[in-house]
């Protein structure tokens, strides 16, 4: 069972170290290059190595939302879902002290999933709980850890904006890997 108080944690992990929800924000340059004008972001982030990982909704045919997930430098290596590709699904989760959002893209054997999480790390009485706010990407290859990008500094320039996720994809009810969890040791 959920309860009330956790799920008023979740617009409190989105806007960790971004736009709060319902705000429409307003693209960096290097977003608004990715994502296009007419798009609204979802999540943007660089990661150590210099890449550059975004998630965007534009309107698609028919009116119809679509989402992209590009990462890469300069012109994306990889851009998903694939014309034949299944579309993305968002989950969420509270946790006792905050949350954690995730955005799964498959591709193939590949499931890349991009990622917003704040963990409690401090659970002694009357002291602040000290949250750690880690943002990325893992991706699995056939259900297994291949490799995980954590966001410089460990946190994204926009982490995973709730309203604009959910609106634009199916929900699930469960998250896609626990995998997420690496990140909070460093990778």
């Amino acid at each position: 069972m959920i309860r009330l108080p956790a799920l008023l944690a979740l617009p409190a992990l989105a806007a960790c170290g971004g736009a709060g929800q319902g705000e429409r924000v307003e693209p960096a340059p290097a977003l608004a290059a990715r994502c296009g004008a007419q798009a609204e972001p979802i999540f943007h982030c660089t990661v150590a190595d210099g890449r550059v990982l975004s998630v965007c909704a534009a309107t698609g045919d028919g009116g119809v939302p679509r989402v992209r997930y590009s990462f890469g430098r300069g012109a994306a290596h990889l851009v998903l879902p694939t014309p034949e590709g299944p579309p993305p699904r968002f989950a969420t989760v509270p946790y006792s002290g905050g949350g954690e959002a995730q955005i799964a893209f498959d591709d193939g054997p590949w499931r890349h999933v991009v990622f917003s999480r704040m963990v409690r790390t401090n659970f002694t009485a009357g002291e602040p709980n000290y949250p750690a706010i880690r943002d990325g990407l893992v991706d699995l290859r056939e259900g297994r850890f291949a490799q995980m990008h954590v966001c410089q500094g460990g946190a994204a320039d926009l982490p995973i904006q709730y309203e604009a996720a959910g609106r634009t994809m199916t929900r699930e009810d469960e998250l896609f890997t626990e995998e997420t969890a690496r990140a909070d040791a460093g990778g």
